[in-house]
């Protein structure tokens, strides 16, 4: 996989720093998925998760964050998106949309580390993404 867009650090660490209040002390790309940009970027007290939208307008990302918002506060585990002082979800960085979420540590998984008891706990977590989302509309 690739880092389809690169970030210019003073354009990030202005967009962070909207948002966060932080200075960004680092920033790597992450080698994986399929669709979008994603990087790991390092403040001083807390690592975030940064994506920038590759095929999506800004409706379509705002409208994705406003979902993974949604399910979080319903009770999904997932990382809601950090919001702006303005409460905006999502903003623009290197002409795409971005959004920023914590980080959260962990493996990535690829076909060949799926176990059984790995398959059983995502269709547990998709259940329950379902059960969330269910009725919603947005």
């Amino acid at each position: 996989m690739a880092i389809f867009t690169p970030v210019d650090l003073e354009e990030l660490t202005r967009f962070v720093h909207l948002v966060t209040g932080e200075k960004v002390v680092s920033c790597r790309g992450i080698e994986a998925g399929s669709v979008n940009s994603n990087y790991a970027v390092k403040l001083p007290s807390r690592e975030l998760f940064l994506r920038l939208y590759e095929e999506q307008e800004f409706d379509g990302a705002l409208r994705e964050t406003k979902l993974v918002a949604t399910l979080a506060e319903r009770g999904v585990p997932t990382p809601a998106p950090l919001a702006a002082p303005d409460g905006a979800l999502v903003g623009v960085l290197s002409s795409k949309p971005a959004a920023l979420f914590p980080w959260r540590p962990g493996p990535s998984s690829c076909q060949a580390a799926v176990t059984l008891a790995r398959a059983e706990a995502v269709g547990r977590a998709l259940a329950q993404v379902h059960r969330a989302g269910h009725g919603l509309t947005l």
